[in-house]
Protein backbone atom coordinates (compact mmCIF):
# COMPACT_ATOMS: atom_id res chain seq x y z
CA UNK A 1 0.00 0.00 0.00
CA UNK A 2 1.79 3.32 -1.05
CA UNK A 3 1.49 6.22 1.22
CA UNK A 4 -0.51 9.40 0.20
CA UNK A 5 3.10 11.59 -0.60
CA UNK A 6 4.49 8.84 -2.72
CA UNK A 7 0.86 8.79 -4.61
CA UNK A 8 1.50 12.21 -5.03
CA UNK A 9 5.16 11.66 -6.37
CA UNK A 10 4.06 9.10 -8.84
CA UNK A 11 1.28 11.35 -9.79
CA UNK A 12 3.65 13.96 -10.94
CA UNK A 13 6.34 11.66 -12.57
CA UNK A 14 3.62 10.20 -14.60
CA UNK A 15 2.38 13.91 -16.08
CA UNK A 16 6.15 14.40 -16.53
CA UNK A 17 6.01 11.16 -18.64
CA UNK A 18 2.94 12.08 -20.32
CA UNK A 19 4.27 15.77 -20.93
CA UNK A 20 7.49 14.51 -22.61
CA UNK A 21 5.25 11.69 -24.59
CA UNK A 22 3.19 14.65 -25.90
CA UNK A 23 6.29 16.59 -26.81
CA UNK A 24 8.05 14.11 -28.74
CA UNK A 25 5.45 12.80 -30.48
CA UNK A 26 4.76 16.19 -31.79
CA UNK A 27 8.29 17.33 -33.00
CA UNK A 28 8.92 13.40 -34.93
CA UNK A 29 5.91 13.78 -36.68
CA UNK A 30 6.18 17.82 -37.34
CA UNK A 31 10.04 16.84 -38.77
CA UNK A 32 8.64 13.87 -40.92
CA UNK A 33 5.88 15.53 -42.24
CA UNK A 34 5.51 18.72 -45.03
CA UNK A 35 3.42 21.83 -44.55
CA UNK A 36 0.55 20.30 -45.73
CA UNK A 37 1.02 17.75 -42.86
CA UNK A 38 0.11 20.92 -39.76
CA UNK A 39 -3.48 19.40 -39.54
CA UNK A 40 -2.74 15.67 -38.97
CA UNK A 41 -0.25 16.99 -36.55
CA UNK A 42 -2.78 18.97 -34.42
CA UNK A 43 -4.95 15.95 -34.73
CA UNK A 44 -2.11 14.20 -33.35
CA UNK A 45 -1.58 15.86 -30.55
CA UNK A 46 -4.94 16.62 -29.29
CA UNK A 47 -5.23 12.69 -29.22
CA UNK A 48 -2.14 12.67 -27.20
CA UNK A 49 -3.52 15.60 -25.16
CA UNK A 50 -6.91 13.47 -25.05
CA UNK A 51 -4.84 9.95 -23.63
CA UNK A 52 -3.57 12.17 -21.08
CA UNK A 53 -6.41 13.37 -19.48
CA UNK A 54 -7.77 9.99 -19.54
CA UNK A 55 -4.87 8.60 -18.07
CA UNK A 56 -4.46 11.55 -15.06
CA UNK A 57 -8.22 10.84 -14.73
CA UNK A 58 -7.83 7.33 -14.09
CA UNK A 59 -5.31 8.19 -11.70
CA UNK A 60 -6.65 10.35 -9.85
CA UNK A 61 -9.35 8.17 -8.89
CA UNK A 62 -6.85 5.45 -8.09
CA UNK A 63 -5.46 7.94 -5.59
CA UNK A 64 -8.33 9.35 -4.11
CA UNK A 65 -9.89 6.04 -3.83
CA UNK A 66 -6.18 4.52 -2.06
CA UNK A 67 -6.30 7.85 0.14
CA UNK A 68 -9.94 6.90 1.46
CA UNK A 69 -8.69 3.30 2.32
CA UNK A 70 -5.57 4.34 4.21
CA UNK A 71 -7.16 6.78 5.95
CA UNK A 72 -9.44 4.51 7.40
CA UNK A 73 -7.08 2.44 8.20
CA UNK A 74 -4.14 4.23 9.76
CA UNK A 75 -6.17 7.29 11.08
CA UNK A 76 -7.51 8.17 14.57
CA UNK A 77 -9.58 5.27 13.71
CA UNK A 78 -11.83 6.45 16.40
CA UNK A 79 -14.95 5.80 13.92
CA UNK A 80 -13.90 2.04 13.18
CA UNK A 81 -13.10 1.50 17.03
CA UNK A 82 -16.23 2.29 18.29
CA UNK A 83 -18.44 0.93 15.65
CA UNK A 84 -19.50 -2.30 16.40
CA UNK A 85 -17.31 -2.95 19.24
CA UNK A 86 -17.99 -6.29 20.62
CA UNK A 87 -17.46 -5.88 24.55
CA UNK A 88 -18.14 -9.66 25.51
CA UNK A 89 -14.96 -10.62 24.34
CA UNK A 90 -13.01 -8.27 25.95
CA UNK A 91 -11.35 -8.39 29.52
CA UNK A 92 -11.19 -5.63 32.20
CA UNK A 93 -7.71 -4.88 30.90
CA UNK A 94 -8.68 -4.66 27.64
CA UNK A 95 -12.27 -2.37 27.96
CA UNK A 96 -9.84 -0.42 30.09
CA UNK A 97 -7.44 0.42 27.13
CA UNK A 98 -10.16 1.19 25.08
CA UNK A 99 -11.47 3.56 27.54
CA UNK A 100 -8.08 4.99 28.18
CA UNK A 101 -7.80 7.84 25.14
CA UNK A 102 -4.68 9.75 25.90
CA UNK A 103 -2.97 6.27 26.87
CA UNK A 104 -1.82 7.91 30.01
CA UNK A 105 -2.30 4.49 32.56
CA UNK A 106 -5.62 6.27 33.93
CA UNK A 107 -8.78 7.12 33.28
CA UNK A 108 -10.41 10.47 33.68
CA UNK A 109 -13.89 11.54 34.41
CA UNK A 110 -14.25 12.51 30.92
CA UNK A 111 -12.74 8.97 29.36
CA UNK A 112 -15.52 7.03 31.78
CA UNK A 113 -18.05 8.77 30.69
CA UNK A 114 -17.28 8.33 27.34
CA UNK A 115 -17.03 4.63 26.94
CA UNK A 116 -18.32 3.27 30.88
CA UNK A 117 -21.22 4.72 31.58
CA UNK A 118 -22.14 7.47 29.43
CA UNK A 119 -25.34 8.65 31.78
CA UNK A 120 -23.36 11.75 32.91
CA UNK A 121 -25.12 11.92 36.88
CA UNK A 122 -24.79 8.17 36.77
CA UNK A 123 -21.18 8.08 35.65
CA UNK A 124 -20.60 10.68 38.28
CA UNK A 125 -21.38 8.69 41.19
CA UNK A 126 -20.06 6.04 39.95
CA UNK A 127 -16.47 7.19 39.43
CA UNK A 128 -16.49 8.90 42.78
CA UNK A 129 -17.69 5.78 44.30
CA UNK A 130 -14.40 3.85 41.91
CA UNK A 131 -12.00 6.72 42.68
CA UNK A 132 -10.53 5.33 46.21
CA UNK A 133 -7.74 7.81 46.39
CA UNK A 134 -9.52 10.78 45.32
CA UNK A 135 -6.90 11.36 42.90
CA UNK A 136 -9.34 12.59 40.32
CA UNK A 137 -8.49 8.98 37.92
CA UNK A 138 -9.51 5.56 37.81
CA UNK A 139 -5.91 2.68 37.70
CA UNK A 140 -6.34 -0.26 36.47
CA UNK A 141 -6.61 -1.99 40.12
CA UNK A 142 -9.64 1.00 40.89
CA UNK A 143 -11.52 0.42 37.16
CA UNK A 144 -11.09 -3.26 37.82
CA UNK A 145 -12.86 -3.59 41.24
CA UNK A 146 -15.04 -0.65 40.00
CA UNK A 147 -16.69 -2.50 36.88
CA UNK A 148 -17.55 -5.48 38.85
CA UNK A 149 -20.73 -3.61 39.94
CA UNK A 150 -21.33 -2.43 36.51
CA UNK A 151 -24.61 -4.31 35.08
CA UNK A 152 -23.80 -3.94 31.37
CA UNK A 153 -20.34 -5.64 32.67
CA UNK A 154 -21.83 -8.15 34.26
CA UNK A 155 -24.29 -9.51 32.10
CA UNK A 156 -22.18 -9.41 29.69
CA UNK A 157 -19.38 -11.92 30.92
CA UNK A 158 -21.57 -14.89 30.19
CA UNK A 159 -23.65 -15.54 26.79
CA UNK A 160 -27.52 -15.99 27.29
CA UNK A 161 -28.16 -19.89 27.24
CA UNK A 162 -24.60 -20.13 30.24
CA UNK A 163 -26.71 -17.43 32.15
CA UNK A 164 -30.26 -19.58 31.56
CA UNK A 165 -28.27 -22.73 32.15
CA UNK A 166 -27.42 -21.28 35.59
CA UNK A 167 -30.06 -19.35 36.97
CA UNK A 168 -33.25 -21.01 35.47
CA UNK A 169 -34.32 -22.92 38.95
CA UNK A 170 -37.95 -24.24 37.42
CA UNK A 171 -35.85 -25.64 33.97
CA UNK A 172 -38.57 -23.96 32.26
CA UNK A 173 -35.98 -22.42 29.47
CA UNK A 174 -36.48 -19.09 30.40
CA UNK A 175 -35.81 -16.75 33.59
CA UNK A 176 -38.40 -15.24 35.42
CA UNK A 177 -38.23 -11.78 37.16
CA UNK A 178 -37.00 -13.73 40.10
CA UNK A 179 -34.10 -15.44 38.36
CA UNK A 180 -33.15 -12.34 36.43
CA UNK A 181 -32.38 -10.55 39.62
CA UNK A 182 -29.45 -12.95 40.28
CA UNK A 183 -28.02 -10.65 37.04
CA UNK A 184 -29.23 -7.53 38.55
CA UNK A 185 -30.87 -6.67 41.59
CA UNK A 186 -30.38 -2.62 41.12
CA UNK A 187 -32.83 -0.32 41.83
CA UNK A 188 -33.55 -0.46 37.92
CA UNK A 189 -33.88 -4.00 37.21
CA UNK A 190 -37.38 -4.42 36.95
CA UNK A 191 -37.68 -1.67 34.63
CA UNK A 192 -34.61 -3.51 32.60
CA UNK A 193 -36.32 -6.72 32.64
CA UNK A 194 -39.54 -5.17 31.29
CA UNK A 195 -37.59 -3.13 28.36
CA UNK A 196 -35.93 -6.78 27.97
CA UNK A 197 -38.98 -8.70 27.91
CA UNK A 198 -40.04 -8.07 24.59
CA UNK A 199 -43.29 -10.15 24.00
CA UNK A 200 -44.49 -9.19 27.63
CA UNK A 201 -44.82 -12.65 28.49
CA UNK A 202 -43.02 -12.05 32.14
CA UNK A 203 -39.93 -14.45 31.67
CA UNK A 204 -37.22 -13.60 29.29
CA UNK A 205 -36.31 -16.10 26.86
CA UNK A 206 -32.30 -16.92 24.98
CA UNK A 207 -33.60 -15.19 22.31
CA UNK A 208 -34.36 -11.63 24.30
CA UNK A 209 -31.39 -11.82 26.86
CA UNK A 210 -28.99 -12.50 24.08
CA UNK A 211 -30.17 -9.44 22.18
CA UNK A 212 -30.24 -7.42 25.26
CA UNK A 213 -26.48 -8.71 25.52
CA UNK A 214 -25.38 -7.36 22.46
CA UNK A 215 -27.57 -4.19 22.72
CA UNK A 216 -25.19 -3.53 26.25
CA UNK A 217 -22.17 -4.84 25.06
CA UNK A 218 -21.74 -1.66 23.17
CA UNK A 219 -20.97 1.48 24.12
CA UNK A 220 -23.68 4.09 24.26
CA UNK A 221 -24.07 7.31 22.94
CA UNK A 222 -23.28 10.39 25.82
CA UNK A 223 -26.18 10.77 27.87
CA UNK A 224 -27.76 7.62 26.97
CA UNK A 225 -27.78 4.44 28.55
CA UNK A 226 -29.31 5.02 31.63
CA UNK A 227 -29.90 1.48 32.08
CA UNK A 228 -25.86 0.35 31.53
CA UNK A 229 -25.32 1.88 34.82
CA UNK A 230 -27.21 0.46 37.04
CA UNK A 231 -25.10 -0.63 40.46
CA UNK A 232 -25.70 -4.21 41.67
CA UNK A 233 -26.26 -3.84 45.45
Amino acid sequence: MYSTGELFFLMFEWWYFLDLTEMTSGLTFAMSSSHEAFYPLGSRLLETISMKKIASALLATLLMTTTISVNAEEGDGKGKKNKGIDRTKMSKAEIFKDADADSDGSLSLEEFTAKIITAEKQAGKSFAKFDEDQNSSLNQAEFDKGIETIYWFKVTRKPAAEWIASLDVNKDGELSFEEFKEISSGKQAEGTFQRVDKDGNGSLSEEELSKHIQSVSKPQKPGKGKAEAKDLK
